[in-house]
This record gives C-alpha cells, structure tokens and sequence, in this order.
C-alpha cells in the first residue's frame, strides 16, 4: 500500500543547477529497483520498433532472452555493485539506479534512428547501455573484463566490439544533461499518475509555493 506525505517547500520558478541535482536525487533515493527496473523494462518492450521474434544472426544467439528483461536489469546491476551490498546502502544503489536510468535515455536516443530491437537482442543492447552509463557516472568504474565476467555470456572480445558499436550508434554522445533526467522524471510521474517528486514551473507558483509528494510504502 502506497501512502504519500506532503512537504510543502518554497518554489522556484526558474531551476538553478543545485535544484535539479536535488529533485534528481529525491526521485531516485524515492524509488525502488525492482520498481525503476519493471518499469523501464515495460517502457523498452513497448516501443514501436521492438519485434517479439528473435533475428536470424548467428552473433545474437547467446542473448539471455529467456530471462524477463526487469530481472536481467536487476542482476546486473545488483553484480556491478561490490558483495554484500544490501538496499539500504545508499551510494552504491543509487548510482546503480542512475545507470539504469541513463541506459533507458541511451536507447531511447538511438532508436529515433531507423533501429529495431529483437527478442534476442535487448538484453545485449541494455548491457551495453549500463555499461557505457556506469563508466559516466562513476569517478571509477570497472573495465570491460569485469563486465564481461558478470554478463555470464560474452567475452572481452565481444564486449569491447558491443562497445564500439552501441558507441557509433549515440554518435559518440553519451553526456546527458540534468534536463534529460527532469524529462525523464515528469514522463515517468505521468505514466504513473501520481507525483514522486514535484518539479516547479513557472506556473507552479501560486503564494509562491508548492507540494513535494514522497512516496511511504507501508508493508503490511
């Protein structure tokens, strides 16, 4: 059961650079990830240009297809962080969160092109995809041999030529702004209706005020 709380907060109606990293993190420290992960999931497997058949490559055949593509997030980014870590660690699982989220917008930026993805194809495309984001986000990240190793599937060799073509297919562009994310949150407080974290506007402004909603989850 989903309880929220009110907070009411002063507003801005212009966003300076320290108020979109705080509504960034609000919404990612909000949000669960097998919550982020299923919905992500849904929102790939819903696009247009995503074929329910498997390509005919022999390259492709080693997809883990056979695995729903929120589970295969959740294992990856559960493996990508150092053992032992539990949910309530908050660095490590939020800059795991904010990969799977950056690999959402990769995928999105590039399947504007003429792009299609397969059954047996996702799952390659958004390992990359969190791969690539979890060299971004991090001040260290891990090499290729050590995603790899936690793919369970392709070696070095196979990664690194993954790599290079996810690579071209972004045109090399792979710095997002904090305005992608804010899109990304107002998309997602939409398709769920209910706000996890308010964003003001400049119509949002009324006694110069407005309500950030949290989300409680209460478990019985």
């Amino acid at each position: 059961m989903i309880m929220p709380t009110e907070t009411t907060v002063t507003a801005c109606p212009i966003l300076t650079s320290d108020d979109k990293y705080m509504i960034i993190r609000r919404f990612i420290n909000s949000i669960d990830m097998r919550t982020i992960t299923d919905y992500i999931s849904d929102k790939i497997l819903g696009f247009e240009r995503y074929l329910d058949t498997i390509h005919n490559n022999s390259d492709f055949n080693n997809d883990p297809s056979h695995i729903p593509l929120g589970t295969y997030l959740r294992r990856v980014a559960k493996l990508s962080m150092p053992a032992g870590v539990h949910e309530d660690n908050s660095d490590f699982v939020y800059n795991s969160k904010m990969c799977i989220v950056y690999m959402y917008l990769y995928i999105q930026m590039f399947m504007k092109e003429n792009v299609y993805l397969y059954k047996n194809t996702v799952c390659r495309v958004c390992f990359v995809g969190f791969m690539m984001a979890h060299k971004i986000i991090h001040d260290i990240p891990y090499n290729n041999r050590f995603f790899a190793a936690i793919s369970g599937t392709w070696g070095n060799p196979q990664v690194n030529r993954m790599e290079i073509e996810f690579m071209k297919m972004l045109d090399w562009k792979i710095c997002l702004s904090q305005n992608d994310i804010i899109s990304f949150i107002q998309k997602y407080n939409t398709d769920n209706m209910f706000l996890v974290v308010a964003i003001p506007t400049k119509n949002n402004t009324s006694e110069n005020r407005h309500t950030i909603v949290d989300r409680e989850v209460i478990t019985n």
